[in-house]
């Protein structure tokens, strides 16, 4: 498994509700952990991080020009049976 970066847009995720938290500690501290994606023939698939990447959305969505999220850090997990690590699972 490996870090990489790709734009909000290569990702396909499902929107979902997340907190008014959420969004204020993504715009003040960033991505701590990475969004764990599954690589398509073109793009990505959430696989974890649905609610992140819908604040994401729309704190650009806000501020087109936000810097922190210019490129999203994703993890690329290969296929469904493989979990990552415990210390990078999502927490919030």
């Amino acid at each position: 498994m490996k870090i990489e970066a790709a734009a909000l847009s290569e990702i396909q995720f499902e929107k979902c509700p997340y907190t008014e938290a959420l969004k204020d500690s993504l715009k003040r501290i960033g991505l701590n952990f990475p969004i764990h994606v599954r690589k398509l023939k073109k793009g990505y698939q959430c696989v974890d991080g649905a609610k992140r990447l819908s604040a994401i959305q729309q704190i650009l969505h806000e501020d087109p020009a936000f810097g922190k999220f210019q490129s999203i850090r994703i993890l690329v997990v290969e296929t469904a049976r493989t979990a990552p690590p415990y210390h990078l699972h999502n927490h919030h």
